[in-house]
């Protein structure tokens, strides 16, 4: 099999199969796709400091040193569809890099071009090296700050956190999905998935904590149950948003199941604010002066998190609350 081959200025490690020449294929099934990533997708990856391959992958996560102190260990992907390719950004002599981990079972497809999966395995690899482009270009002027941020007061650090989730996800579809717009097929179905979800489980919270006896630990309770049915709808909505950008696809044409579940969920008017507020970020990407670019993004989060059920508001003095809505 023919592979695009060139220089690269990082390792691939490939620790998984036993035939030392099925490893060395592997690796130039990886890096031929890297390359397609650099010479068609114009990805800059000089901020990955390494690419593994490996059988345990949990096991390589978990025990990962990303460098950043304080921090839980790495885990794999869970919920509508299990990861099998990570790129989290690592804290190396006070410089941010990132490193990507593939399972080897993602691999496997890029020996042979008929395998129904091999676009898929391609598109897997393409994406995880859209999060390092993606780092790279956010560093250019944000470094200092993505390392040590300052915490806004008054102000949930989860709004901070969920929206860097969804600008994440957002840039790296957007970049990645013109290697395989098909992609809008998976992802529709596991932004379903979620979809379907959230209704029972905001429900559930408000039932919860209506028996309860309204005392801290049950407001805690709602606050994490609302947080949790969110996750992965904005998770997914964001590599919706991106896909159809980056690939000029149309929801009522591409996702139509998507679309329906939106409305009937109310979370259309969120996909739709994501959407317009992740294109305006777009426009002066690589510019970013500050954190401040999330503001707006940090602001749709909140309107997901109140369709959960959780309100947050500020008191006279300023302090922060929040409050469980019907």
């Amino acid at each position: 099999m023919m592979m695009k081959t060139m220089e690269i200025n990082f390792p691939v490690f490939v620790n998984a199969f036993s035939d030392e020449g099925k490893r060395d294929e592997i690796k130039g099934a990886v890096i031929g796709v890297l390359a397609v990533c650099i010479s068609t997708y114009n990805f800059s990856l000089d901020r990955l400091e390494a690419v593994t391959v490996v059988d345990q992958y949990d096991k390589a996560l978990a025990e990962f040193d990303h460098g950043f102190s304080g921090q839980p260990p790495l885990g794999r992907t869970t919920g509508a569809s299990e990861g099998v390719g990570q790129t989290p950004v690592v804290l190396r002599n006070g410089s941010l890099r990132c490193h990507m981990f593939l399972a080897s079972s993602i691999t496997v497809p890029l020996l042979a071009p008929e395998n129904p999966y091999y676009r898929y395995a391609a598109y897997t690899i393409t994406h995880e090296a859209a999060h390092a482009h993606d780092l790279g270009v956010r560093a250019q002027t944000l470094e200092s700050q993505i390392i040590s941020p300052t915490p806004v007061p008054n102000e949930p650090g989860i709004l901070s956190q969920m929206a860097h989730l969804c600008w994440d996800e957002y840039a790296a579809c957007r970049l990645s999905g013109a290697s395989y717009p098909d992609m809008v097929g998976p992802i529709e179905e596991n932004l379903s998935i979620a979809l379907k979800a959230f209704p029972t489980a905001a429900d559930q919270m408000r039932t919860v904590f209506a028996q309860s006896d309204h005392l801290q630990s049950a407001y805690h309770a709602a606050y994490n149950s609302a947080v949790e049915a969110c996750y992965p709808v904005l998770k997914h909505l964001s590599y919706l948003a991106g896909h159809l950008v980056g690939t000029g696809q149309a929801l009522e044409l591409s996702a139509p199941t998507a679309k329906r579940l939106l409305e009937e969920t109310g979370f259309m008017f969120v996909f739709q604010e994501l959407t317009a507020v992740c294109g305006e970020m777009w426009t002066s990407y690589g510019s970013w002066p500050d954190l401040d670019v999330f503001v707006e993004l940090k602001k749709v989060v909140g309107e997901a998190i109140l369709l959960a059920g959780i309100e947050f508001f500020h008191l006279p003095d300023g302090k922060l609350k929040f409050r469980v809505v019907p």
